[in-house]
């Protein structure tokens, strides 16, 4: 029987056929309740407002949730009921399954040895984001800028990479690339990844 569920260790056992993927982060009962709040709530928008005469008001607005008490949920509890109920955090598809995620892996893996230049996090993340043409699939510029955007989250919030899995879904016979990328915009949409990008 086929593995669909693998944790970040277990990228290498992927099997190398196109498909969709989708990364999660896990809570463990050692980690801080307030870090994956604030990891899962810090959403920004730019907005722009257009009001008569042709005001109009350009901006970034970021969500706010007042946070919890470490104290106020049972830790063990969580780490249950996170392993069964947590939201992607990225969804992507892949003519190659295997290669893609290691390439990811591999990507995040130089970030966390190189560390972040100390650019404000707005800058940053526009920076990773707009290093690769979103044309392109399957390209290590791609996995670059992912791995970038997901360092810059797990650092901001001190979250190990080891607290990371990914489930994959295989179309082993799969020639549709069109159809994989309407599958792709159509999850992201529905499920709206933090780190998604369609």
């Amino acid at each position: 029987m086929d593995k669909y569920n693998f944790n970040y260790r277990e990228l290498d056992q992927v099997r190398d056929l196109p498909g969709v993927y989708a990364w999660y982060l896990n809570f463990s009962k050692e980690d801080d309740i307030q870090n994956y709040q604030c990891f899962f709530s810090e959403k920004r928008f730019d907005v722009k407002v257009v009001g008569n005469l042709k005001e109009s008001y350009l901006g970034v607005i970021k969500s706010s949730v007042d946070k919890l008490a470490n104290n106020a949920i049972d830790k063990q509890m969580l780490e249950t009921v996170f392993s069964s109920f947590n939201v992607p955090i990225y969804i992507g598809i892949s003519k190659s399954l295997r290669i893609r995620l290691l390439q990811h892996k591999n990507a995040l893996e130089e970030k966390i040895a190189e560390g972040m230049p100390p650019l404000n996090e707005s800058e940053k993340i526009k920076t990773l984001f707009n290093e690769f043409n979103e044309a392109e699939l399957d390209t290590q510029a791609e996995s670059s800028a992912f791995a970038g955007r997901l360092f810059i989250k797990l650092h901001q919030n001190n979250i190990k990479a080891r607290n990371l899995s990914v489930k994959v879904v295989y179309f082993e016979k799969s020639n549709k690339k069109s159809s994989l990328f309407a599958i792709e915009t159509f999850i992201n949409r529905l499920f709206y990844p933090i780190l998604g990008r369609n």
